[in-house]
Formats: C-alpha cells, structure tokens, sequence
C-alpha cells in the first residue's frame, strides 16, 4: 500500500507547468518543479526512517545471536536458572549441555551456582520459542552467609 502511494504521488510535468503559467498571473518556472520534486524526495526519505524506526528492535532479537544477561541467582534447577536483573526484572535462562560454567577465569560445575550468587550470562536466543539458552555462564562471588 505505501509502495503504491509513493508510486503515484503527483509529478508535475513541463506541459503542466506551461498550463499553469498560463492560468497563473505569476511567473512559472522551473524552480516550481525542482519544489513538488524536493518535496517528494523529502516524503519518501520520511517515510523510510520512520519504517528502519519500526522495525530496528526487531532486528537485534533474532536466533542465534549473542547476548548478556546479567543479574542476582533467584533459583537453580537442572535445566535452568532464574535470576532479577539490575532493573528488576524476571529472566530465565535455559542451561543444556553444551553450556559452560567458569569462575575467575577457571572451570566449575553447574552445582557452583547457589541463590544469591551474582552471574554474568551468554546466551543465544533458540530460533523455535524464543528461549534463551545459555553457553557461557560466569560465576560472581559466592552470597555471604550468616
């Protein structure tokens, strides 16, 4: 539909120029057609952003790419763990396995992992169902007990 809009916006020819120097008391000139030209230029490079605008959250989202999520261990399970980011918000995170576990640098296990635990996730998005799963999970400090 925008396609076609943009197709059939009004050129403004020299035989419609010389008809409305004709009807007109002010001069015509060739300045009136580079207007009605620039103007379409301008309405199409308009519509352009604001379509790469719409449409630039969904690129960065799609499977396979790399992304960190950072936060505070809520809950480990064999298949996932579940942890508040900084701006309070819920993530779940699918661990499988080919993900790896490290701490400063050396390798662990999964059971290292304990609530309250700070961890630095990389996971990659599944093409499927939009889960994340993790490949690379790094281990904090261990929580401070009482």
């Amino acid at each position: 539909m925008l396609v076609h809009f943009i197709r059939y916006l009004p050129e403004v020819s020299e035989a419609e120029l010389q008809a409305m120097a004709r009807k007109s008391s002010a001069p015509v000139t060739n300045a009136i057609h580079m207007e009605f030209t620039a103007m379409r230029r301008f309405l199409v490079a308009t519509i352009a952003a604001v379509m790469l605008m719409a449409w630039s959250p969904a690129l960065g989202a799609h499977p396979g790419h790399e992304q960190k999520v950072l936060g505070t261990v809520t809950m480990v399970a064999p298949d996932h763990v579940m942890l508040k980011t900084p701006d309070g918000r819920d993530a779940t995170v699918q661990i499988n396995n080919d993900t790896k576990f490290v701490r400063a640098k050396k390798a662990v296990t999964a059971s290292d992992m304990k609530v309250g635990m700070r961890i630095v996730i990389t996971a990659v998005t599944d093409g499927d169902d939009d889960k994340l799963i993790a490949k690379i999970v790094e281990l904090g400090q261990a929580p401070a007990t009482k």
